[in-house]
């Protein structure tokens, strides 16, 4: 079965994925993600979307 994977930028991104049906989500946090345009997440807000 396939699998619809969205990125997740913050948590307004998060949101919206999991609304629209992504069964995962992959995001990064401030310090250690890659995508430079990315709000990312803080420990915090991590701790949140977990």
């Amino acid at each position: 079965m396939m699998e619809l994977l969205a990125p997740a930028g913050g948590m307004s991104q998060l949101k919206a994925a999991l609304r629209f049906g992504a069964d995962a989500v992959y995001g990064g946090m401030k310090r250690f993600g890659l995508r430079s345009a990315a709000d990312n997440f803080s420990p915090e807000e991590l701790r949140e979307a977990l």
